[in-house]
């Protein structure tokens, strides 16, 4: 229940309080500079684990350190338990590993994915798998970080799982999707190194200046712009930066087929607003209806405020996401607005039109900006338009 809790839902709460966007730039500018250049990897991963402490706040950096006395051992004693049970786990011998727990479909680029022969889709934790090397690698990672247990345990976690993917697999290359939001992105860039495996990433979604990313390392990371890669340079991470684009960014419009489905002059997309900000929204879809634009507004896949959304912009035409593809979506869409959703970028890549909502939350667009947030500078804007 413990172990759950750590890896799945207080991330997911953390992620729902946007802290992110709590914490001033100048503030996170000055602690990323108070470092020394690291030593090595293991040292980016601690580097990048004081970082984000910064955003967690001191309830949960306690409550995962509580956690940790206790789990780190059990788990540790569990995993010595394992060595010398080589032999134990059935061969796949498979070129490229993608890890992607919960991505969707045609996040990876052609350029990683049409390199290898043979290529499978698991997730981080799959299995677990513990040798005397890598029992041998933690240690050294404990032996300087003893005093962080919270650090060691998701280290302890992510490498065991590694382990199990490399001695099941017998992979060239491991290539993850939003790695470098985790703090072990180093510390396994070195263990894979150590076992002769190239670790990859790849963007996910829209990146800003967050130093929750800072001083993260892979043998390559592919991103969809080349301001994302000085973007990472600056927040001090390290990698070969390859700018290339997956299908689920990158769509061709005019070949989607929206037969059936009616286009729209404007389609708000919504992220997890609500309250006061979702009502602004609703304001500014009326003054654009109130000039004869047809609007449609689709939540977001995991919105949990649908009956607020429905009270608050009643005869609005709503889109479900389940229901209808984003490429089905954008196309059928004359111009697409939003605040700092990929889906801005996707259209704007794919030659579709963009605004970019300054209007709804003045504040957040203002600290996006402030955040170095790439679409504000290459978009129109909605308050040209109401």
């Amino acid at each position: 229940m413990l172990d759950q809790l750590l890896k799945k839902y207080i991330p997911r709460l953390l992620r729902r309080m946007h802290r992110e966007f709590k914490v001033p730039v100048d503030k996170q500018k000055k602690m990323l500079n108070s470092f020394k250049e690291p030593a090595d990897d293991f040292e980016r991963s601690y580097y990048q684990y004081v970082c984000q402490r910064l955003f967690w706040g001191r309830l949960f950096y306690f409550g995962a350190s509580a956690a940790s006395i206790v789990l780190l051992p059990l788990k540790l004693r569990q995993f010595k338990k394992m060595v010398g049970m080589s032999g134990s786990i059935e061969d796949e011998k498979t070129d490229l590993v993608l890890v992607a727990d919960e991505m969707p479909d045609g996040i990876f680029p052609h350029a990683i994915i049409d390199s290898y022969n043979s290529k499978i889709r698991v997730g981080a934790m799959d299995g677990f798998y513990f040798d005397e090397e890598d029992l041998r690698f933690f240690e050294t990672l404990k032996g300087r970080y003893r005093w962080h247990p919270y650090f060691l345990y998701k280290c302890l976690m992510k490498q065991a799982g590694y382990s199990y993917i490399i001695h099941r697999y017998k992979p060239e290359c491991i290539t993850t999707c939003g790695g470098e939001f985790t703090y072990t992105s180093s510390f396994l860039t070195e263990y894979c190194n150590q076992k002769g495996v190239e670790h990859f990433n790849t963007m996910h979604g829209e990146m800003f200046y967050y130093i929750l990313d800072a001083f993260s390392h892979f043998n390559r990371f592919y991103v969809w712009d080349e301001y994302y890669a000085d973007l990472l340079i600056s927040l001090r991470a390290k990698s070969e930066f390859v700018v290339a684009l997956p299908d689920s960014v990158k769509m061709n419009l005019e070949e989607v087929d929206i037969a059936g489905l009616r286009t729209y002059d404007y389609k708000y997309y919504l992220q997890m607003q609500d309250g006061d900000v979702l009502k602004n929204i609703a304001d500014s879809i009326l003054k654009l209806k109130e000039k004869g634009a047809s609007i449609s507004v689709r939540y977001h896949p995991r919105t949990i405020n649908l009956d607020e959304i429905k009270r608050v912009m009643p005869g609005v035409d709503l889109e479900n996401p389940r229901e209808i593809s984003i490429d089905k979506s954008i196309a059928s869409a004359r111009n697409v607005v939003g605040l700092n959703s990929t889906v801005l970028f996707q259209t704007y890549i794919s030659g579709g039109n963009v605004i970019i909502d300054d209007v709804s939350n003045r504040d957040l667009f203002i600290k996006l900006k402030e955040m170095q947030y790439m679409m504000i500078n290459k978009c129109h804007l909605l308050s040209e338009y109401i």
